[in-house]
């Protein structure tokens, strides 16, 4: 079994993978992502252990939430043609 600091470590590197495809796509989701941690990086030495778990959560979170307004807004149709004519009366 893989010791908790290579666990550890390959969870900062795919946090990291998914932060900077995220920012690539949407310029504004690097703020939100920010702010769905305490200080803005998870880092397993600052964090107490029992916290980790928590913060991960949260900033994968963030992240479902980002690439499914990114998704939506690529992915819905788009509206054509001519608007429909207002009734009055």
């Amino acid at each position: 079994m893989a010791s908790t600091s290579v666990i550890a470590a390959r969870v900062q590197r795919s946090l990291e993978e998914i932060r900077v495809s995220l920012i690539k796509l949407d310029a504004g989701s690097e703020e939100r992502l920010r702010r769905s941690v305490a200080d803005g990086t998870i880092d397993a030495e600052a964090v107490p252990p029992f916290k980790q778990r928590d913060l991960v959560l949260a900033y994968l979170a963030e992240s479902v939430a980002t690439l499914t307004r990114l998704v939506d807004r690529e992915l819905t149709p788009k509206k054509r043609g001519r608007p429909p004519k207002k009734r009055e009366g």
